[in-house]
């Protein structure tokens, strides 16, 4: 029971942190700039806090005041006083006009917040919180615990799937790398039934300072030769010129790839495949790695194959949540030649095109090469630069190193 109320309620909070009201004010006011300066006189800021302070008191009487909150940013300036009376009360007032907006009871924090950590019944419910928190930990440790020692190594066929996929659900994390290493143009084809695990480095240069996104680890599973999961995540640390440092997770990728349709040397038909691709917003917004905001991708995937020269090819459509930023259009192609069963050398053009300003899509130029080192084991490498002028934001140089593992 306990364990289903913090789940619960811990669901209902997440739902409030990334579609609530609070969430997107708080969002709407950090992409604004003050109109106030530390310059500001303060004998016009104090005479707002007075006004407002009247029309507090013509409803509140005497009652102690515990603190004022003043926020600049917004449509207007606002002030919140936190009236302690019994039950305490929070008044909300115009700074410009002196007028009362909003009146509210005193709890800052949610009864969905308070039932969550088990203070809505008082310190006692905090003491509980912290015996059901544990109860939880201890019982994911444990079952991870078991559930690996429930393996069986000689298992085939749907057993082995069954157990890998959900002991991959259970233990691994999941962020946006390049789907066809080394090129951003993805394939339609499989790697055979099993694991395929990429890890990876990308640096990226601009004019405005680098990227490092390292480790990237890219997990995927062929559950058959058509049809396969894939999960990925990294770190990223970023370097402007002239500002302090930023470091965090990246956002989260989490893709289904499905080939419906194979090539034939006959009637010249092509692989043919698709990649709906979830992004979850896992990076921090504050810190600029993301924007806070989900995305939805569906590319249309096509490759084939002459003797040693593969060409693959990408068109997809990118639904961006979010107001005032715009879907894309992303599509690209790569040329790549086996210089041997151990070589292969390769080039690629691909374009981003935002929708509402087509006028500023993104070309690249991307040259790579792979190593076979032994049977199931790659490395790879590639170099690229975008093709925007210098009045457009100018170019962006990019690095990239890839280890992939098939088992």
């Amino acid at each position: 029971m306990f364990l289903l109320i913090v789940s619960g309620t811990g669901i209902a909070l997440q739902w409030q942190s990334v579609f609530g009201d609070e969430e997107a004010e708080k969002e709407r006011l950090a992409e604004q700039t003050s109109a106030f300066l530390l310059t500001t006189p303060l004998d016009t800021m104090s005479a707002q806090l007075a006004a407002a302070q009247t029309a507090v008191r013509a409803e509140g009487g005497s009652a102690p005041l515990d603190r004022v909150v003043w926020q600049l940013k917004g449509d207007h300036p606002t002030l919140t006083f936190f009236v302690g009376s019994h039950p305490a009360r929070r008044f909300v007032v115009n700074a410009s006009t002196g007028v009362i907006e909003r009146r509210m009871s005193g709890d800052e924090e949610s009864w969905i917040l308070r039932l969550h950590s088990g203070e809505i019944i008082g310190d006692g419910g905090k003491v509980l919180g912290l015996f059901w928190g544990s109860a939880l930990l201890f019982l994911t440790v444990s079952g991870a615990v078991i559930y690996w020692q429930m393996r069986r190594p000689g298992a085939t066929g749907l057993k082995k799937i069954l157990w890998m996929f959900v002991f991959t659900a259970l233990v691994l994390p999941q962020h946006p790398a390049f789907a066809g290493p080394p090129f951003l143009t993805d394939d339609p084809g499989m790697a055979p039934k099993g694991w395929d695990v990429y890890t990876n480095a990308v640096y990226t240069k601009t004019t405005s300072g680098n990227t490092l996104t390292a480790p990237i680890l890219d997990v995927s599973y062929s559950l058959t030769p058509r049809f396969k999961f894939n999960a990925t995540m990294a770190y990223a640390t970023l370097h402007p010129n002239g500002a302090m440092s930023q470091s965090g997770i990246t956002d989260t990728d989490f893709k289904f790839k499905w080939r419906f349709a194979d090539a034939d040397e006959k009637t010249g038909a092509w692989d043919v495949g698709i990649a709906p691709t979830v992004t979850f917003p896992t990076a921090s917004k504050t810190k600029g790695i993301g924007d806070g905001l989900w995305r939805y991708r569906v590319p249309l995937i096509f490759g084939k194959s002459w003797g040693r020269v593969t060409v693959q090819a990408e068109i997809g459509y990118k639904f961006v949540a979010g107001r005032g930023v715009s879907d894309e259009i992303a599509g690209g192609a790569d040329l790549q030649y086996a210089l041997s069963d151990a070589w292969t050398v390769g080039a690629e053009l691909y374009d981003t095109v935002p929708v509402k300003n087509t006028s500023a899509h993104n070309p690249l130029v991307n040259l790579g090469v792979a190593r076979k080192v032994r049977e199931g084991w790659l490395v790879m490498g590639s170099v690229g630069r975008t093709l925007r002028p210098e009045r457009d934001g100018g170019p962006r140089v990019f690095l990239q190193f890839f280890s992939e593992w098939l088992f």
